[in-house]
């Protein structure tokens, strides 16, 4: 199928024909979130953060309660700094957590994301909290967890400089050790874990 095709095509880095067989399967398909979900995943694989916007908020269009697209919305918004819909996004998908497969899994991921908004706010204890419950739902990412759990700590101790500097270091770890991405309705792993290498879990 065109679909097949193109989430086969994404997923070894082909995109202009990822993009061309899945634009086909929409045009036969308009009402399916999960395209436009893919769709925006690749786009926000090109660094095409707008267009991935655009996608990701159509998908939710046809289907508000569409994790996948709401999760990577959520991704895009934070890369942005929109922290306040980043955060509503991510709560969404908790929200939307229990009852999945998934869930604990999921869950993890976007606890994991939306403590580091909570670290750019300055809620250090929301952080703290957050990254904890993430670590528990996490084992298999265990040492990363701790890293940023070891992250977080410090920066409750220090000053603004400091908050800075290890959100640096976070993003640095979180670019190379995770990316969420969904493809054609189902997460992958990396691709559900990180940003745009789609993803934050």
């Amino acid at each position: 199928s065109r679909r097949g095709l193109g989430i086969l095509a994404f997923q070894t880095g082909r995109y202009e024909l990822a993009e061309e067989q899945l634009l086909r399967a929409a045009a036969l398909v308009p009402a399916d979130a999960a395209l436009f979900t893919s769709l925006g995943d690749i786009s926000a694989a090109r660094g095409e953060v707008g267009p991935a916007l655009e996608r990701y908020r159509r998908a939710l269009a046809l289907d508000p309660g569409w994790v996948p697209a709401l999760n990577n919305l959520a991704i895009a918004n934070h890369l942005q700094g929109r922290l306040g819909e980043a955060a509503a996004g991510y709560e969404r998908v908790l929200e939307l957590a229990a009852g999945r497969a998934d869930g604990a899994a999921l869950r993890g991921r976007t606890l994991s994301n939306l403590a580091e908004v909570y670290l750019l706010r300055g809620q250090i204890a929301e952080a703290l909290a957050a990254q904890t419950e993430a670590h528990a739902l996490l084992p298999a990412h265990e040492g990363l967890a701790s890293n940023r759990l070891r992250t977080l700590a410090y920066a409750a101790s220090a000053g603004r400089r400091e908050i800075r500097d290890a959100h640096a270091q976070w993003w640095e770890d979180y670019a190379r050790d995770i990316t969420p991405v969904v493809r054609g309705g189902s997460e992958v792993d990396g691709a559900g874990d990180r940003p745009l290498r789609v993803g934050m879990v």
